[in-house]
């Protein structure tokens, strides 16, 4: 049986250097493996503003330590596969390697799409829940106030 606890939060406070507004310092200190599902972190990890040239070795997906972050945005049309394969498999790939030992925080600018989206893809590959009827309302129905287990 598997038992994994997913926080969908955030990033309020996530990424600030200093102890600041949010909840995000709880969870630093809870948390010490983190995927950061949103272009504002990839930004400041790699240091730039806009947008990163496409040619860029981590244009996608840049992994330090314990930290992986993905160049991922809400858009209103789909990504291409261009885009989201390399990037969901980095995150599945961070996920086999680390979840096991580790509590492993997954976040991005709202908590409404893009980490939801991480833990269904890797719920559904793991067999944990079907993946023929994955669905958001699927996944929030067996949420808790904190967190979400599968």
């Amino acid at each position: 049986m598997y038992e994994f606890f997913f926080f969908f939060q955030a990033e309020d406070g996530i990424r600030d250097a200093q102890e600041s507004r949010g909840l995000g310092d709880v969870y630093k200190r809870q948390f010490t493996y983190v995927i950061h599902a949103c272009k504002t972190c990839h930004q400041d990890a790699l240091g730039y503003r806009g947008s990163l040239q496409g040619t860029h070795p981590n244009y996608l997906i840049y992994e330090n330590g314990s930290n992986l972050y993905l160049n991922m945005v809400d858009m209103e049309r789909e990504l291409l596969p261009l885009y989201t394969n390399p990037i969901m498999f980095a995150a599945m790939k961070f996920l086999d390697r680390y979840i096991n030992k580790h509590k492993i925080l997954i976040h991005c600018n709202q908590g409404f799409s893009r980490s939801p989206s991480i833990v269904l893809l890797y719920c559904a590959r793991k067999k944990i829940i079907p993946s023929t009827s994955v669905s958001y309302t699927h996944l929030r129905a067996h949420e808790t106030p904190e967190h979400l287990v599968c």
